[in-house]
């Protein structure tokens, strides 16, 4: 049975005078004795009744209970409380007299999850979300033999096309001998034109006053393999053709005009170590396998490329945040090495490169939102050593980072209370100040950016009611103002992207 609001929730001391004589808490639906004026919360007092008649006060029988006075009313009303589910995330503070209709709209309600078998309380919230995308025991439906199953048993889960799936993996193997080939030959081509590529991506295109001629490539997403282009001169998008695996919360570079997209999830956590290459300067391409893979399966880290070397940062492996840093080569033999640790396993966290130096941003250190983290790192490739630097304003994790000249951009995310962001920090890699940009038009975290001359172009994500978005919106560093862009043809969220330069 409730007694009396907790004295602790209140945000300055409520008077003596406010409080039950019997739960000595702050009154709740306060009456009192009609003789003395004694206040009880209603509760209270209609318990003490059934041991006693009288009041635990003055000891006079209480034969009928009032509302209090109209001032006791008010002042009550008037007090400063915080959610009875606060301890959930709620930072909400309201007033007394406000409070039941806050609580009954409060996302951090909990409320048990409908799946059967399922005993997880969540907040209201995150109900749409954990029944169907995260709770182990939804049902999922088999793409081969349409029978539903827990999620919890799809790995264990076989069926009769099993036997057309080998069958499809011995036709993949035959070919894997004329794809090394092919790659062979692409790759000796291309490593002639490495130095001239980075000279004009460094020194052509930042000169000229005019705009610049670039195009935005955006592949994947959640359950998602199709690929879209953004040309900066005309605004307008157009398709490319599709990876041949949907890859969720994968991580791409670009190097000598190709596009390499890393690992990722192909659905329900099955995560490759795995690598697609796409040729850019073809105008019908495709994707191919890459001759190089990651040392280890994983989705939700960072990639970053520097001098041949592709730089593997943390990411989600065997079903846990990881902190290792690997360094690949992009030649052959396309080998791998473990450079170093971090101090903690990161996963979803943004990774960028500034003058030599790898800054490795926010992220989460566990499977929880509660567990995002403000740290800032440099790695240094030349020492495979890391340094911690000023942290962010805030935690901060499923964001989109980018550079814009000595500073890294950190744009949206999920902080540490599950809230989602519209906020940009400018975080300068010299001095470690940080500056507030003016906040996007839209919130959203598993966003990407990326950033053309003196423009950030943010796309895709979720938003507050985690729904997927296909929006667009560029801020621009003369003007100091967000302009909505043409939408992508797709919503996507934890997609990834590269900038090619025409």
């Amino acid at each position: 049975m409730a007694t009396g609001y907790e004295v602790s929730r209140f945000v300055k001391p409520v008077d003596q005078s406010l409080h039950c004589v019997i739960c000595k808490e702050v009154l709740r639906d306060p009456v009192q004795c009609c003789r003395n004026g004694h206040h009880f919360c209603r509760n209270c007092i209609t318990e003490n009744r059934r041991y006693s008649p009288n009041c635990p006060t003055c000891k006079d029988p209480v034969e009928t209970l009032a509302r209090p006075q109209r001032f006791l009313a008010n002042t009550l009303s008037s007090l400063k409380i915080s959610c009875e589910n606060s301890e959930r995330g709620c930072p909400k503070i309201v007033e007394l007299g406000s409070l039941d209709t806050h609580v009954a709209t409060c996302g951090f309600s909990p409320m048990p999850c409908s799946n059967d078998q399922c005993d997880e309380i969540i907040s209201q919230r995150d109900k749409e979300i954990h029944e169907n995308k995260v709770c182990g025991f939804r049902r999922v439906e088999c793409d081969y033999c349409a029978q539903m199953v827990l999620h919890k048993n799809f790995m264990e889960h076989l069926c009769t096309h099993t036997c057309e799936m080998k069958a499809e993996l011995r036709e993949v193997r035959s070919t894997q001998d004329e794809m090394f080939n092919m790659m062979q030959n692409m790759m000796s081509s291309l490593t002639r034109l490495e130095r001239n590529t980075a000279q004009r991506s460094e020194g052509s295109h930042a000169s000229s006053g005019q705009e610049l001629k670039a195009e935005i490539v955006v592949a994947g997403g959640s359950f998602c393999k199709s690929v879209e282009v953004f040309d900066m001169a005309t605004k307008t998008w157009r398709p490319l053709s599709e990876m041949n695996e949907c890859r969720d919360e994968a991580s791409s570079v670009l190097y000598q005009g190709h596009m390499f997209v890393t690992g990722g999830d192909f659905g329900y956590l099955h995560l490759p170590d795995s690598v697609e290459v796409l040729n850019l300067a073809e105008q019908d391409g495709h994707w191919v396998k890459s001759q190089f893979k990651l040392p280890v399966p994983s989705c939700g880290h960072a990639c970053v490329v520097y001098q041949s070397h592709v730089f593997l940062i943390g990411g989600h492996v065997s079903s846990k945040p990881c902190d290792t840093i690997h360094e690949i080569q992009l030649t052959p033999p396309y080998a791998s090495r473990l450079l170093t640790k971090m101090s903690t396993p990161i996963r979803d966290h943004g990774a960028e490169i500034v003058n030599g130096k790898i800054y490795i941003i926010g992220g989460r250190t566990a499977g929880r939102c509660e567990d995002a983290t403000n740290t800032v790192l440099k790695f240094d490739p030349a020492t495979n050593t890391c340094t911690e630097l000023k942290p962010l304003p805030h935690p901060v994790s499923s964001m989109a980072t980018a550079t814009w000249k000595d500073n890294v951009i950190v744009l949206g995310g999920r902080d540490n209370q599950g809230n989602i962001l519209n906020t940009v920090i400018l975080y300068n890699v010299i001095t470690g100040s940080r500056r507030m940009l003016p906040e996007m038009t839209n919130k959203r975290y598993g966003c990407i950016a990326v950033v053309i001359d003196d423009n950030i172009i943010t796309m895709g994500g979720c938003d507050e009611t985690h729904t997927e978005l296909n929006s667009v919106e560029c801020y621009n560093f003369q003007t100091n103002i967000w302009t909505e862009f043409p939408a992508m043809a797709e919503a996507r969220v934890f997609a990834t992207a590269v900038v090619k330069y025409c």
